[in-house]
């Protein structure tokens, strides 16, 4: 009569779940990197808060943007849709988007600037100030599509009576830019995530 086999020759069932979770964590990552191009556009639409162009008063650069901002805003202003151009930024966004507006034929005479600005938060405070000074009533926004969301909701906590009317526009995209497959969408989402949640606790920006 054959003796019973004592013990389990095969692998146990933790041991099987600690290989299973270690290959999800190596994997999952790697399979939403590859995949990246087909989910992370609809993840980037739900910072955009943004319209089509309307006529208006102003058009508002607002700081950074690696010069697509100035060159929409400069579209802009070619096409009709406001008669002046109000730059903002630091010193070195001042400086770029002043040169691509005399590159782009745009006269100085129609080109206010604004170089105080140091966050979002102090941009908006200051250009509200600049266009009530103005007297404008309406103002054209350009900044990048992942920015509006936080831009839209900043504007609308530190609106006055009675309000300037804002149209948010994403800036152009580059020619040739990919975000999708560089991997710069997702870094831009992952920063501006972060800042809305600080903006949130720190100055009650609701961004919905």
């Amino acid at each position: 009569m054959m003796k019973a086999q004592s013990g389990y020759s095969g692998r146990s069932p933790k041991r099987k779940g600690c290989l299973l979770a270690a290959a999800i964590i190596i994997t999952l990552p790697l399979a939403l990197w590859a995949t990246r191009t087909g989910w992370l556009p609809l993840i980037y639409k739900l910072f955009v808060v943004a319209e089509a162009p309307q006529k208006a008063d102003f058009i508002v650069i607002l700081g950074g943007g690696e010069g697509m901002r100035a060159r929409t805003a400069a579209r802009l202003y070619q096409e009709g849709y406001a008669p002046r151009i109000l730059i903002s930024g630091g010193f070195d966004t001042y400086k770029l988007d002043t040169l691509l507006m005399a590159e782009l034929n745009i006269p100085s005479s129609d080109i206010l600037t604004n170089t105080e600005a140091t966050t979002t938060w102090s941009e908006a405070q200051q250009i509200l100030e600049i266009l009530k000074r103005e007297g404008a009533a309406s103002a054209i926004i350009v900044t990048d599509g992942y920015h509006t969301r936080r831009v839209w909701a900043v504007y609308r906590r530190l609106q006055g009576d009675p309000p300037v009317r804002l149209i948010f526009v994403q800036a152009d995209q580059r020619e040739g830019d990919d975000p999708w497959s560089d991997g710069k969408a997702l870094l831009n989402l992952e920063g501006e995530l972060q800042k809305l949640v600080f903006y949130f606790f720190r100055y009650g920006v609701f961004p919905f």
